[in-house]
């Protein structure tokens, strides 16, 4: 089949159409049992969590179970759909244009059928495809002109039901399993309540230290705050009443204290008196060992004189003095 339809000669077959929409309304009641009976257990462990505390984590699981009542709805919907064209399939057989009063369910089916665990549906739109046309198959898939069911579009779509009704699912549902609950205030109007979606979870309801059930380490007491220095009081001494006070001064900011550093000790200095004394006598003398090394200076390199030959001054005039004694 897939290779015809891609050669595009695969035709619409009432024969094919016929029995697909009878197996789809089978597995949408099939579908529907499933989640109503998932919906009683679902109610029964809201309740717990109410009972529990765990506020935010109910409002959670109420979505999904509101969520599960649109699905039903809209599933009860598509399974009368399905039902009409089966017992209409002669007259869409025998129509080229779809019929006025079979275009919204034709439309609807058409547009639910990739939003559904029915892979029958998407079967059925494929044989109405073929049936009307690319055109009409496309306005169909987009919803162009809102010609699907509106109440189907709004149960099988994505938007997260409101906080009014998130509430009044709980409400019920506490009234129903006898839990003593009280509806938050959200902060929201009544306009917004309606409106809006529930507000995501802060967390508030979460206790500390859930696992050891020791949340009294973590309480802490209030610590007071320091008490100011007492105010120091001025006395008048030129008034006749002993003590009069005549005002209040006010306590002044801690000073910084500098403290000097500590006087050497004897032994400290006496041998600094005899460092002092071998240095001046030029002699050399061993550093205590809490004397740091101090490094030794470099000498200066001198260049040396290349007159290797030459004799000292002295010896030359000697030496000259004695010829002369000679020659006379």
């Amino acid at each position: 089949m897939g290779l015809l339809r891609a050669l595009g000669l695969e035709r619409y077959r009432v024969s094919k159409l016929k029995p697909h929409l009878k197996m789809a309304e089978q597995r949408l009641a099939i579908l529907n049992s499933k989640k109503t009976n998932l919906i009683k257990t679902q109610k029964r462990e809201i309740a717990q969590l109410l009972r529990d505390g765990k506020e935010e984590k109910a409002r959670i699981r109420v979505e999904k179970l509101i969520r599960d009542d649109f699905t039903i709805e809209a599933y009860e919907l598509l399974s009368l759909l399905c039902e009409l064209l089966h017992e209409r399939a002669a007259l869409i057989t025998s129509e080229k244009d779809c019929p006025p009063d079979l275009r919204e369910a034709c439309c609807t089916l058409i547009w639910a059928a990739p939003r559904t665990e029915v892979p029958e549906l998407k079967v059925v739109a494929e044989q109405l495809d073929l049936k009307y046309g690319k055109e009409f198959f496309n306005d169909a898939r987009k919803n162009v002109g809102e010609r699907a069911n509106v109440r189907v579009v709004h149960k099988l779509g994505v938007a997260p039901p409101s906080a009014y009704l998130v509430v009044k699912y709980l409400k019920a549902i506490a009234e129903e399993y006898k839990v003593q609950w009280e509806v938050p205030d959200l902060d929201l109007s009544e306009e917004q309540l309606e409106t809006s979606a529930m507000p995501a979870p802060s967390g508030y309801s979460v206790p500390v230290a859930p696992g050891s059930g020791l949340e009294a380490v973590y309480e802490r007491a209030p610590v007071p705050p320091p008490s100011p220095p007492p105010p120091v009081a001025v006395v008048n001494p030129s008034s006749t009443i002993v003590g009069a006070v005549v005002g209040v001064v006010p306590p002044q900011p801690p000073v910084a204290t500098v403290v000097p550093p500590p006087a050497p000790t004897e032994e400290e200095m006496r041998a600094k008196a005899m460092i002092d004394a071998k240095l001046a006598e030029g002699r050399t003398f061993t550093k205590p060992a809490y004397f740091p090394e101090e490094p030794e200076p470099e000498e200066p390199v001198e260049e040396e004189e290349e007159s290797k030959d030459e004799a000292p001054p002295d010896a030359v005039s000697d030496l000259e003095a004695r010829l002369n004694a000679l020659r006379r």
